[in-house]
């Protein structure tokens, strides 16, 4: 059976890319890198998003969000 997941697999290297795009700063690609291997994605960024957010729909961060902010 084959099943249809709303939120595909991601690389690690995909969800930086992912945020990278909404608009959150990578100042340390290893440190994002390794919080995310440590922490999962949703807690790290859907957990604490809102206080970030200059719009929703899509997920568009304020300028200067970085990852060691969230």
């Amino acid at each position: 059976m084959v099943k249809n997941f709303k939120h595909p697999y991601k690389s690690f290297d995909e969800q930086i890319a992912i945020l990278k795009s909404r608009g959150v700063e990578i100042n340390d690609y290893e440190f994002a890198k390794n919080a995310l291997m440590t922490f999962p994605y949703y807690s790290i960024i859907n957990g604490y998003k809102d206080m970030f957010l200059k719009q929703k729909e899509p997920d568009i961060f304020s300028k200067g969000t970085s990852t060691e902010m969230l």
